[in-house]
């Protein structure tokens, strides 16, 4: 990944990336860095420099799949289980993490 945010379809497919590491981490009850996440899913290279962007990223990437999981699968532990370097989760997308759709204007 570039210094700057994916399109949409790239967002997509780290958030498919994603459920599929966090599916991981939950039945082998392991945890990982977020750097170590954005490397397993494929939006940074192994070695890259960490920038802000990429913590930025990590946090939507976590939000979105949050917010279309909605509870179904996936409960605040397990988003947990991907942490900064020194093994402190985020404070909990779960709960928070809501998609919201708006009708379009009628004219």
């Amino acid at each position: 990944m570039s210094a700057k945010m994916p399109d949409a379809a790239q967002m997509f497919h780290y958030c498919t990336g994603m459920t599929v590491l966090l599916r991981m981490l939950r039945d082998t009850d392991q945890t990982m860095t977020y750097r170590a996440a954005c490397e397993q899913i494929g939006a940074i290279q192994p070695g890259q420099r960490w920038l802000p962007l990429h913590m930025s990223l990590i946090s939507r990437i976590l939000y979105l799949v949050a917010a279309v999981d909605n509870g179904r699968e996936f409960a605040d532990a397990d988003y947990h289980r991907v942490h900064n370097r020194n093994g402190i989760p985020g404070s909990g997308v779960h709960r928070t993490a809501r998609l919201v759709v708006s009708p379009p204007a009628v004219h």
